[in-house]
């Protein structure tokens, strides 16, 4: 076997690496800013999905970590009515090994084992090329929520408009809305803002900071990277591949000096949650559009694989795969990715094939 070359390997070294820390400094303990933003986050995002579940539902995470929100509705499905009944499938993709490893290990902790590769299935692949389609026949009644959450998309440092472009075209393009997250640059060096919480977990991110005002970027010597963005930037970017925001949301923020040399002060959002679908389908026409009514016969497991495409060749409306016990291997143009056993969990690893 050999590794794709479309990896990113430095990327992919550091999250390898800080996976194993990377809960207790970031999610558990992690920086009072960054805290209040995280708690805001999942404020916002179980407020689009309660608003939303009525509906047959898949929700499919980009870059899911350590599991965050794999966990969290895969609690939902196990206490909640509405959520057992309509949250067909939770769907995490993870370049990272250790990261997804980390993630079973905490759904198992939270006892949710028995839904992981029944309900909740977990992908190792790359975000911007996503071995995914919703565009496959009798994937249009189920309604898709797509979450690229906590900054992630600042974190994707070459293939970001592809992933976008991606985003429109193949994943919400029938009965999907998309939930992006993204960082402030105008909070970075605020008091209490972005360089000072990463000063905090330097055993995450290394040293030294170095921060480039000019486009937000933020590196360190760890191969840390991450983008911050003017809001108008990136709503730009967002209408350059057809799509258009529906709903913006502004995070909890950290303090910059309202009027110079006076002590006074204002708050500046740290971050941006932007609700966004392809152009000229609102959120609500989006939802009226999803049959209520309509059985889903298919179980989550076929459902599942309905979705996965070869990032290969990615045929357009056919299912090409064929589907081993340890390996995944397109008709079309004969690639071959295997499944891996990690934790006990059978995960699909897109960013391996086999020579064809």
């Amino acid at each position: 076997m050999h590794t794709n070359k479309k990896a990113k390997r430095p990327e992919l070294e550091f999250w390898d690496r800080v996976a194993s820390i990377y809960d207790e400094r970031v999610i558990l303990h992690p920086p009072p800013m960054m805290h209040e933003y995280e708690l805001w986050e999942d404020e916002q995002l179980d407020l689009i999905m309660w608003g939303m579940i009525e509906n047959k539902t898949i929700f499919l995470e980009i870059g899911s970590g350590t599991g965050r929100y794999l966990t969290r509705y895969g609690k939902q499905m196990l206490e909640k009515p509405e959520f057992s009944a309509n949250l067909l499938a939770i769907v995490g993709i993870d370049f990272s090994e250790e990261m997804i490893r980390k993630s079973i290990i905490n759904l198992k902790a939270a006892h949710l084992e028995k839904l992981i590769g029944r309900r909740i299935f977990l992908v190792r692949a790359d975000a911007t090329n996503p071995p995914i389609s919703f565009k496959k026949p009798g994937l249009n009644a189920i309604q898709k929520i797509v979450a690229i959450m906590f900054g992630t998309i600042g974190n994707i440092k070459k293939g970001r408009q592809n992933l976008l472009r991606y985003l429109c075209s193949n994943l919400l393009n029938t009965n999907g809305i998309g939930v992006i997250s993204f960082f402030n640059r105008h909070a970075l060096t605020a008091k209490g803002g972005g360089l000072e919480d990463y000063s905090l977990i330097p055993e995450i991110v290394g040293t030294p900071l170095q921060w480039n005002p000019k486009n937000g970027i933020v590196t360190t010597g760890k191969k840390f990277f991450t983008e911050w963005f003017e809001y108008e930037t990136f709503a730009k970017q967002i209408e350059s591949v057809n799509l258009e925001i529906i709903q913006r949301l502004e995070g909890p923020g950290p303090k910059v000096p309202k009027v110079f040399r006076l002590p006074l002060w204002s708050k500046v959002p740290r971050g941006y949650i932007v609700t966004v679908a392809p152009k000229n389908c609102s959120l609500r026409e989006t939802v009226n559009r999803i049959s209520k009514n309509e059985k889903i016969s298919i179980s989550p497991e076929k459902l599942f694989q309905k979705m996965l495409v070869c990032p290969k060749c990615r045929p357009e409306n056919s299912d090409t795969l064929v589907f081993k016990s340890t390996e995944i291997s397109c008709r079309q143009c004969g690639t071959r990715f295997p499944i891996k056993s990690i934790n006990g969990v059978r995960v699909p690893d897109f960013l391996k094939t086999k020579k064809v």
